[in-house]
Order: C-alpha cells, then sequence, then structure tokens
C-alpha cells in the first residue's frame, strides 16, 4: 500500500524511484532507459464539469489504457493528480521510447465513455533518458518534467524529448520572480497613462494607469512579460495595492474633470478587504470616489461564489465606477451560453454604457457598469 496508488492501483513515486535504482544497479548503468512523464490534458474541465466522481473514474481508465501500452516490463505510475510516468528499461534505442509516446498520445487521447458521460482529453509527454538526462530517478522524472512543460507550451497533444538547455526559459522565469519582488521594494515600477478622449468634445475624459517596470539592466519590461509571474506567485496584491494608490494620488493632482481607470486581478478579489483598501486609497489620496474607475475582466462576474458579486457591490457604495474588460469576447459572447447568472444579477442592479479603447497592444472592448 506504501508503494501503490490507491485510486488507479499504479506504482507511486516511492515504488518507481526504488525499480530505477535496482534497474540501475542491474545494468551497471550502461543500458538506455527511458521515463516518460505524461499529463492530461483537459482533465481539469471534466473535473469541474462532472464531479470528481467522473474524474476519479477516468484516472482509472487512463491508467488501464496506459497498462495496455505498456509491456510486462515497464513500470506504470502515478505520481498525483493527472501525472503519470512509465519507466522502460534496456531500450534498444531511443526511437523505441518515442514510438510509446506516439502509442501513449493516441491510445489515451481518445475518447472516453465514463459511465454514460462522454469525455475527451489529451496527453503530453515529455522524455528523458538516462544515463545522459540523469543518474537518479528524481533528476531524470525532473529532465521529463522540463521536457513535457515544453510540449505543453508547443500546443499539447505531443511529446519532447529532454535537450540541454531546455530549461532556459523556466530559468529566466524563476530568476524574474526574484528581482519582481525586489523591484516591488527598490521602486522600479512606474505607471503610465493612457487618455481616453471625447471624440465630441476633443476633450480628456479618463486615464487608465498601466503598470510599466524599468529595470536596472533591461530598461522597459512589458506588463505582458511580468503580470502573469506576479498572479502566479501572489505578487500580484501588493503589486495592485501600490498600483491603485498611487493612481489615485497621481489622478488627485490632475483637473476635477478627468478619472483615473485602474486595472484590478481577480485575484485581488480573494482579499476580502478589497473595498476598505479603495476606499483608504481614494481618502489617503484626496481623490473623489466618482474619479475612480475599477476595470475588472468577465471572470470576476462569472466566479462559482457570490463574494466577488458582494465587493464589487462594496465597492460601488464607496463611489468607485466599476468598468468591465474584453465585454462580449469571453462568456459574455454570442457564442458562450450559461454561467450568466452573476453577471445578469449584477447588471439588474446597474445601468450599464459603454466606451471604447485605443490601446495599440491590446483592443479592447468594455461595457461601463454604472
Amino acid at each position: 500500500m506504501a508503494r501503490h496508488d490507491a485510486l488507479t492501483g499504479l506504482a507511486n513515486r516511492q515504488f518507481l524511484r526504488e525499480a530505477f535504482e535496482r534497474l540501475l544497479d542491474e545494468s551497471q548503468g550502461k543500458a538506455t532507459t527511458a521515463i516518460l512523464n505524461l499529463d492530461l490534458d483537459g482533465f481539469k474541465a471534466v473535473n469541474d464539469a462532472y464531479g470528481h466522481p467522473a474524474g476519479d473514474l477516468l484516472l482509472r481508465r487512463v491508467a488501464e489504457r496506459l497498462r495496455a501500452c505498456a509491456n510486462e516490463n515497464d513500470v506504470v505510475a502515478r505520481l498525483g493528480g493527472d501525472e503519470f510516468v512509465v519507466l522502460r528499461a534496456d531500450l534498444h534505442n531511443e526511437e523505441e521510447a518515442i514510438s510509446l509516446a506516439k502509442s501513449i498520445i493516441d491510445l489515451v487521447g481518445a475518447p472516453y465513455d465514463l459511465d454514460g458521460t462522454h469525455a475527451d482529453v489529451g496527453v503530453s509527454v515529455g522524455l528523458a533518458f538516462a544515463p545522459k538526462d540523469g543518474r537518479s530517478a528524481d533528476e531524470l522524472i525532473k529532465a521529463a518534467d522540463i521536457a513535457l512543460y515544453r510540449a505543453k507550451a508547443n500546443g499539447r497533444g505531443t511529446y519532447r524529448q529532454f535537450a540541454p538547455g531546455m530549461d532556459a526559459h523556466l530559468r529566466a522565469k524563476q530568476e524574474m520572480k526574484i528581482e519582481l519582488r525586489r523591484a516591488l521594494e527598490r521602486g522600479e515600477l512606474e505607471l503610465f497613462y493612457q487618455p481616453l478622449i471625447n471624440l465630441g468634445t476633443k476633450q480628456i475624459t479618463t486615464c487608465e494607469a498601466l503598470v510599466r517596470w524599468r529595470h536596472p539592466d533591461k530598461g522597459l519590461i512589458s506588463p505582458v512579460e511580468f503580470i502573469p509571474i506576479a498572479e502566479e506567485t501572489g505578487l500580484i496584491i501588493p503589486l495592485g495595492e501600490w498600483t491603485l494608490g498611487e493612481a489615485c494620488r497621481e489622478a488627485a493632482k490632475w483637473p476635477p474633470h478627468i478619472s483615473v481607470a485602474v486595472n484590478l486581478s481577480p485575484l485581488q478579489f480573494r482579499n476580502r478587504k478589497l473595498a476598505a483598501l479603495v476606499a483608504d486609497s481614494l481618502r489617503e489620496a484626496g481623490l473623489d470616489a466618482s474619479r475612480l474607475q475599477l476595470e475588472i475582466t468577465e471572470s470576476v462576474l462569472l466566479d462559482e461564489s457570490d463574494n466577488n458579486l458582494h465587493l464589487l457591490q462594496e465597492i460601488r457604495q464607496v463611489g468607485a465606477k466599476i468598468a468591465m474588460d474584453d465585454f462580449g469576447t469571453g462568456y459574455s459572447s454570442l457564442s458562450c451560453q450559461g454561467r450568466g447568472r452573476y453577471l445578469t444579477k449584477f447588471r439588474n442592479n446597474h445601468h450599464c454604457g459603454g466606451r471604447g479603447d485605443t490601446d495599440p497592444t491590446s483592443r479592447r472592448q468594455r461595457r461601463r457598469v454604472r
């Protein structure tokens, strides 16, 4: 029981590590061994749509198909979640492992019947070979995982073989995480303001705050590069607080007819004190609440709980305006039906108007919720 996965009956990480070390000892490190790291594409969607029982059944069916692909000497393991590993020893050549990867992609990626529920998932595969890519199970799994990451980045439903330098992107990403934290401490972030102009009066009505990172060595870094990392690491919370406070302080210096627009990340809505933060930023800056416009994405309104809706209502009570980014391109598009009760519930209480955006880096359409 300590060496097998309770759900699928496959080997677990401990069994896999012991099997690899045994094979390595038997071959004295001379034979080629391959590890195929597998990750299901679309498993979360099945789990969310049909529930955990269907997700568990799908994992068991995947395990059955992997056993069918493997030979009697292979070790098939589940490391957790929807991550699986196949260990094949005594390879004649690397093409044998590549052929196995292709077979797994075809067989595991075929449609599933989960007791009457139809499900489609794909699979991505990362390959690594011992002894050239590692001499321990953990080293080899890490190399295969890096190759898997590249396979998923290249469109999924495919395989990639580990190569030296393949993890350069991951190392750069890790370095950026560290540098971004320091950037917040050192004051390297700046706000640029994009004016929105009323074409009838030719007057500026609003300026949207756009955060940029002025790196001491790399110069200006686009938010496309660092905002996803900030969200992944949780740094989006302090970054968002700084952006809101700085934008309010700057807008307080402008003529009273010009408002400021600030983007909110969906992750900021996990802070139950978000409305209080908005109120504090306005009070400290001496900015009238009606001159602050907070821009959200549709996912904020379509969250499974009512928490986001309550936060939005609290923000409206503060007096700030709320605008929706990318309206009509996601859940609210005409091609998407259902899951609109939160959007409808909120819009029923507030008049909706609209405006456009001329940002050349992201041609967005918004619907303002007044």
